[in-house]
């Protein structure tokens, strides 16, 4: 067995190093700085096991975060005609108004809060798929679910999920698929032979609490790696591998725990993020959030989880590695949209049809599918769908995954063209997760290096002529900045600027 190191601190380079992997984070520092100690396998979870072994992405690999909203997201005030009449005479008191909501054309908004997502709308990296859900909805959580997560053509009995089965046919497992939470992984993610892992978001890891009679306790067990146990060589064994997991889980700790939001979706999306960075292969994450059977009380409580949504999803593209960008597109589900109607206690019941909202660098923007009627109602008083949820997971395996959806659903659908081709953020960055300057990655060869502004700022002055936009970066806007070969930056044999 191997020594133990002494025990990190937050001045530990490994520790600062990983605790904002957007930043810089060496992969391979990481790895050595972690999980190079032997022993700990018995102990760790199997994500962290994984990660010892885990293969960098390749450079075609791309990424997809699926974003569930449980309890059936609303999608008619996520993106609906605020201004009709149809609309208000159905919503009353609780409609969202016009007045500061997005306008997208045609009559139709995005709601007010999320202003995050009507800028990827005007850069043309957000899809909208319209009316989207399935005719055997019969308003339930457990089935409506349980058929999202499979994703088949089949009527059941479902022991599989749709992502499960990619990953099958993918060759994939372990971090292949990645589910950010501390409830297990659910069965989208479980294939015949695949299964994702779960990454824990609630407490700190095994070892790294700071309440001080858990760090007595703790101590306690590492003192087992210094000598006897007294209890023989399984003992002895068993005492060093707590301990030396106790040291990796301090290490690894911040990477996951630091500098994330109190809000769970906000976190989750920030450690999703934190998960890609590593470049340890991971090609799905799912998050999942709550909260969204808005039965009472809608307008106050759906405003609240879109403005959440919208600042989750800003938290990921900051927290993101530039030189993942253009790999990496966001999905949002849902098992099912609210009612046309409002009920009497000001909120909304279970529905039918709701939207799926796809984003990223390499998302063809724009609406797809025909947004249901709000007068030609089904005999519950729902909105009929008019896109088959099965369509959008097709649209995505085909689209994106590079898989045929068939070996996947079981059957043809319907698909939409939802992405463009994907470009290299920089040929030079070799797709690697936080190696460069900046968490750009480094390369020479005129390649263009993104820059994030946190607020406003004047990033060049181009009065000079270079061919640069004069003015400021809004917050969160994205700019690209040809540095190689300009400004007195050589042309070539330049690592990183």
């Amino acid at each position: 067995m191997s020594s133990r190191p002494s025990t990190p601190t937050l001045l530990d380079p490994t520790v600062a190093g990983a605790a904002r992997p957007a930043g810089g984070l060496d992969r391979r520092r990481f790895l050595q700085g972690t999980l190079a100690v032997g022993g700990v396998s018995v102990l760790l979870p199997s994500w962290l096991v994984g990660l010892a072994g885990a293969a960098p992405l390749g450079a075609d690999d791309r990424i997809l975060v699926v974003i569930t909203l449980a309890g059936g997201n609303d999608g008619l005030d996520t993106v609906g005609p605020f201004g009709s009449g149809a609309y208000n005479d159905a919503r009353g008191p609780i409609a969202v108004s016009t007045a500061g909501a997005h306008a997208i054309g045609n009559g139709y908004y995005l709601h007010p809060n999320l202003s995050f997502l009507k800028s990827r709308w005007d850069a043309g990296q957000l899809a909208i798929v319209q009316g989207v859900g399935h005719e055997a909805d019969d308003h339930s959580h457990f089935s409506s679910m349980a058929r999202w997560m499979n994703g088949s053509s089949s009527n059941g009995p479902w022991t599989t999920g749709w992502v499960g089965r990619w990953l099958d046919g993918a060759g994939l497992d372990g971090l292949g698929g990645v589910v950010i939470g501390d409830e297990g992984v659910p069965r989208p993610r479980v294939g015949p032979a695949s299964s994702s892992v779960a990454v824990p978001t609630d407490g700190p890891l095994f070892g790294a609490s700071t309440e001080s009679w858990e760090v007595a306790a703790f101590d306690c067990l590492q003192g087992f790696a210094g000598g006897s146990s007294t209890r023989g060589q399984w003992g002895d064994v068993v005492g060093g591998a707590m301990a030396e997991a106790i040291d990796v889980s301090r290490v690894v700790d911040p990477v996951f725990a630091s500098d994330t939001s109190d809000a769970e979706i906000v976190r989750d999306l920030q450690l999703a993020a934190r998960v890609i960075n590593l470049d340890a292969g991971a090609r799905v994450l799912g998050v999942n959030v709550g909260d969204f059977d808005t039965h009472d009380d809608h307008a106050g409580r759906h405003p609240v989880l879109m403005s959440e949504l919208n600042a989750a999803i800003a938290a990921f593209y900051m927290e993101l590695n530039p030189a993942f960008a253009n790999r990496v597109a966001i999905m949002t589900v849902s098992e099912f949209g609210r009612r046309v109607r409002r009920n009497g206690s000001g909120g909304t019941d279970h529905g039918t049809a709701s939207v799926a909202l796809l984003l990223g660098n390499s998302v063809a923007g724009g609406t797809y599918g025909a947004y249901p009627s709000l007068t030609g109602l089904d005999n519950r008083g729902d909105l009929k769908h008019t896109v088959d949820f099965r369509s959008l997971y097709a649209s995505v395996l085909e689209g994106w995954l590079g898989a045929d959806p068939v070996e996947v659903i079981g059957a043809q659908y319907e698909t939409f063209t939802l992405f463009r081709d994907v470009v290299p953020n920089d040929p030079g960055a070799g797709g690697g997760g936080g190696g460069g300057t900046g968490g750009g990655g480094g390369g020479a060869g005129g390649g263009l290096y993104s820059l994030q502004a946190l607020s406003p700022a004047r990033v060049l002055d181009t009065r000079s002529g270079v061919g640069v936009r004069a003015g400021k970066v809004s917050a969160g806007e994205w700019v690209d900045l040809p540095v190689v070969g300009r400004g007195g930056v050589p042309s070539s044999g330049v690592g990183s600027v």
